[in-house]
């Protein structure tokens, strides 16, 4: 049987357990809603939207023009968001901080191919393999997922998922 190690939030040790956890749950939840976006938009621009919350109406409707506005690159701090996840999915991995090491010493002449389950519709998994990545393997590791073509038109999304390789 194999030992499983529980990934450790590093970046949020700091911060008592509750707070992470309360934390955690307020991202999942407001990384999850993001999907809505689409049909929220549709909504608030019917003219019974706009008599019922004007102001609500303008203001998403800035937002999301803003999040295509804005170039598409990586936000690399929100990975360490990811770390506030762990515990509320009780992310854990086969290999141990030693393993990991020398994985990352042996990666000159072997390659890895990493996977994470389970994954669906929201990909609250690639959040939390980004994540784990940055931690453990940092900067000596480099990689790549696949999405659907979808994701890049979700507001804000795009920009939380979008992962380019600096040179």
């Amino acid at each position: 049987m194999t030992q499983l190690y529980a990934c450790v939030p590093s970046s949020w040790l700091w911060m008592p357990k509750w707070a992470r956890l309360t934390l955690g749950w307020i991202s999942v939840t407001i990384f999850s809603m993001t999907f809505l976006s689409g049909p929220i938009t549709l909504l608030l621009f019917l003219p019974q939207a706009w008599s019922f919350a004007p102001s609500l109406s303008k203001l998403f409707s800035a937002s999301v023009v803003i999040s295509y506005l804005l170039p598409l690159k990586e936000w690399p701090y929100f990975r360490r968001v990811g770390q506030l996840w762990y515990e509320i999915f009780q992310v854990s991995t086969n290999l141990s901080i030693d393993e990991v090491k020398e994985r990352i010493q042996s990666a000159q002449v072997s390659t890895g191919i990493t996977n994470i389950h389970p994954h669906g519709i929201i990909p609250i998994h690639g959040i939390i393999l980004g994540a784990y990545f940055d931690q453990y393997f940092g900067q000596d590791c480099y990689g790549f997922a696949a999405a659907a073509d979808v994701v890049f038109y979700v507001p804000f999304l795009r920009n939380i998922l979008v992962r380019r390789r600096l040179s």
